[in-house]
């Protein structure tokens, strides 16, 4: 199980859960090959070392993973971190989800609380509360 952060074209005014249909209607396909290598530079710039395996980037430590196909984009963070590795790890995929909402014009969503990414600290209570119940 993972906590996830979702990426999809949305419209001005378009509600989630539209965009969200949209998104996993369309046809999966490449991601243009530039963009994911701004994004595995902008990936290294926030978690350090990762293992990259087109079209997916990911960190060992943390567990954070990024995958990434034309119109989509997908970062997981493993449950099971606490305290501050929690709020590590969350700070780490909400800041590679603004390098992704900024390079690939997708929309950043955070389906665990219904909506788009701003602060990660709601989050990482979310995820605590979660990695606690497993």
């Amino acid at each position: 199980m993972s906590y996830d952060l979702a990426f999809v074209p949305k419209a001005p005014g378009q509600d989630w859960e539209d965009a969200l249909a949209a998104g996993r209607a369309a046809a999966a396909a490449a991601p243009d090959p530039a963009v994911f290598d701004r994004l595995v530079t902008a990936a290294r710039e926030i978690l350090g070392a990762v293992q990259v395996s087109p079209p997916e980037l990911g960190d060992e430590e943390s567990g954070v993973r990024l995958g990434l196909a034309a119109g989509r984009a997908v970062i997981t963070v493993p449950f099971g971190h606490t305290g501050a590795a929690a709020r590590e790890a969350l700070a780490k995929a909400y800041r590679l989800g603004a390098v992704v909402e900024r390079e690939t014009g997708l929309a950043g969503y955070d389906p665990q609380l219904d909506r788009g990414l701003d602060d990660p600290t709601t989050a990482v209570a979310v995820y605590e509360r979660v990695s606690a119940g497993l």
